[in-house]
């Protein structure tokens, strides 16, 4: 017999299958700590409402990049937590827990998703610090021809964007200019990269669960003695393939562009106050790493971020009198639909 304290304020003894052997005792109610939340109740609701407008389930984050508090963090579809009060099965319930899209499963911190062309821009990096020129220009015909096998691999747009360098590459995703910078620079040096921005690890997020892949690409074939192929490395460099990463991950990544080399640990609690008395100082900045790059190299990636915007594939994302920053992406899915990205600052 195992003695369990309900929502209702019993103390109550169970048996091994869960049914109710007897009440021992009722337990009074005592008020918990009032916490309060970094977030912003307005930006919150738009974007619950906007992810709820598409109809298809989703995610997104609002972080502040110069500090880590999460100003939203919104996942959809949601649920009413009014559902788990009542003692009991009822028919919402289990219809909520039946749904095949998935209300409970928090996507912001547990979906996991190849990051597609976002990740484009840590392969950037990558490239500009280990001397790439970025007036260097690759035609790009529709296709990338790799090996002696003559394997290829194509572009998103079908007949190609001609010649390229690296800011028209950024601003139009081209997948053949990154084919051919990521081949250069090679896997390793982008997995360096990645595992700079907190990428393969969880960001320490004050809630529960939060998820990553176990480990970068090129680690996880190492680890399981699996031959890496020069397929695996044009993959890696437009963000498809093996990788996987959260949107958190990617609001924090963006959030280093943004602000210059900083990674901050994410949050959600700022204060916690008991009867409105003691205050206790919960989520506080914390920076987790200070990623060291040129300044060259950050100019050039903020500059061909804001070029996606203005005249790239993410001019949906403008705001007249302001200068957006973005990558869009689009993530190739085994199963079921394509998962669009856009991180932005």
């Amino acid at each position: 017999m195992i003695p369990r304290c309900t929502d209702g304020g019993f103390l109550i003894e169970v048996d091994a299958r869960g049914r109710q052997v007897r009440v021992i005792r009722h337990v009074l109610p005592q008020a918990g700590k009032d916490l309060l939340l970094a977030l912003d109740a307005k930006v919150q609701e738009m974007a619950e409402k906007e992810l709820r407008n598409t109809g298809h389930p989703g995610a997104a984050v609002v972080m502040n990049p110069g500090t880590g508090e999460l100003i939203a963090l919104a996942s959809s579809p949601g649920f009413d937590p009014n559902l788990f009060l009542p003692l009991g099965d009822s028919d919402e319930r289990k219809q909520l827990l039946s749904d095949p899209n998935l209300p409970l499963y928090n996507r912001t911190i547990q979906a996991l998703y190849p990051p597609g062309s976002t990740f484009k821009i840590i392969t950037s990096l990558a490239a500009l610090e280990n001397g790439l020129d970025p007036a260097r220009r690759i035609f790009c015909d529709g296709s990338y021809t790799l090996g002696k096998e003559r394997r290829i691999f194509h572009c998103w747009k079908k007949h190609g964007h001609g010649m390229v360098d690296f800011e028209k590459g950024l601003a139009e995703s081209c997948d053949v200019y990154f084919y051919q910078v990521g081949s250069d620079v090679s896997a390793q040096t982008i997995e360096d990269m990645a595992k700079r921005f907190g990428l393969g690890a969880t960001t320490g997020v004050d809630l529960p669960h939060e998820k990553s892949a176990r480990r970068l690409p090129v680690a996880d074939k190492i680890y399981h003695n699996q031959h890496w192929q020069g397929g695996d490395t044009l993959n890696y460099a437009i963000g498809q393939g093996a990788l996987q990463v959260t949107p958190l991950q990617m609001a924090d990544l963006i959030s280093v562009v943004a602000n210059g080399g900083a990674l901050w640990q994410p949050y959600l609690v700022s204060e916690s106050q008991r009867f409105g008395q003691f205050v206790e100082h919960l989520g506080q900045p914390r920076m987790v790493n200070r990623i060291v790059l040129s300044d060259k190299s950050l100019a050039l990636v903020r500059e061909g971020l804001v070029e996606v915007v203005r005249h790239g594939t993410g001019m949906a994302a403008q705001i007249q009198g302001i200068d957006v920053a973005g990558k869009t992406g689009t993530a190739q899915a085994s199963k079921g639909k394509d998962q669009a990205w856009f991180v932005a600052y």
